[in-house]
């Protein structure tokens, strides 16, 4: 069982990651000029917007990924998502516990990927590549990575 410090800590640590999230999410909101929702109508209807669902789809998501509120509420529930995991990992059973494990190392591993992909495109981008050439840039990066595990693991491993 753990000592109820550690749970303290963890608790503490939680709250405090939620409030750095909302004092952020306050700063950001004042700084941005406010958008009536009259305003986003006239400009999608003088773009000529079509009218099916998977494109309506694609708007309200894109929309929505603009947020920073929303990219707020993906960390923090990647960071309770990653601890809740750690913890049924240690207190579970060793079946259970190895399962989690190997479910947290996949995790971290496609965030690292996304971060890597998601980072050479906007850096790309930022630096006046299209958005095919940066889209590229990203594939490359994560090729290379894929590369260079490929080459780790024949050169570690045993005769």
């Amino acid at each position: 069982m753990a000592s109820i410090s550690y749970v303290l800590s963890t608790v503490v640590m939680g709250l405090f990651t939620v409030g750095i999230a909302i004092a952020v999410v306050r700063i950001s909101t004042q700084r941005q000029s406010p958008v009536t929702a009259n305003q986003r109508k006239r400009n999608a209807s003088a773009g000529g917007e079509s009218t099916d669902a998977l494109s309506r789809y694609a708007s309200v998501v894109g929309e929505a990924a603009r947020t920073p509120g929303t990219w707020y509420v993906g960390f923090v529930v990647l960071v309770f998502g990653f601890a809740a995991g750690a913890l049924a990992m240690v207190t579970g059973p060793p079946a259970i516990g190895a399962a989690v494990g190997l479910g947290l190392i996949v995790a971290s591993a496609a965030v690292f990927c996304v971060f890597l992909f998601w980072g050479t495109y906007h850096s790309g981008r930022s630096r006046g590549l299209q958005s095919a050439q940066a889209a590229m840039a990203g594939a490359w990066a994560l090729g290379s990575l894929l590369i260079v595990a490929i080459v780790v693991k024949l050169v570690t491993a045993a005769p």
